[in-house]
C-alpha cells in the first residue's frame, strides 16, 4: 500500500512509527513518575520543610532517564521523517 508516494513497508517510515509508540509509552510513564515527584514535593510543602526528601532524589533519579529516552526519540525520528536516510 502507498500512502503519499512512500510505502509502509519503509524501512525509515517503520522506525518512525514504532519510534513514535515508544514515545508515547515514555510520556504515560514519565507522566505517573512526575505526578509522583509533585505529590512529594507537596507533602514536603505541607510539613513546612525547607529540604526535599530523599525519596524525592531518588525518584527523580528514575524520571531523568525517561525525559532523556523520550527526547532522543523525539529526535531520532524527525530526523527521520526529513532525512529519510534508509
Amino acid at each position: 500500500m502507498t500512502l503519499t508516494g512512500y510505502g509502509l513497508a519503509e524501512k525509515w517510515l517503520l522506525t518512525s512509527v514504532f519510534l513514535s509508540i515508544f514515545l508515547i509509552v515514555a510520556y504515560i510513564l514519565g507522566l505517573r513518575v512526575e505526578r509522583l515527584l509533585h505529590s512529594i514535593a507537596n507533602r514536603s510543602d505541607a510539613f513546612h520543610t525547607s529540604v526535599l526528601p530523599a525519596e524525592y532524589a531518588s525518584t527523580f533519579l528514575r524520571a531523568a532517564p525517561i525525559g532523556f529516552g523520550a527526547l532522543v526519540m523525539s529526535l531520532a525520528t524527525l530526523v527521520l521523517m526529513i532525512f529519510k536516510p534508509f
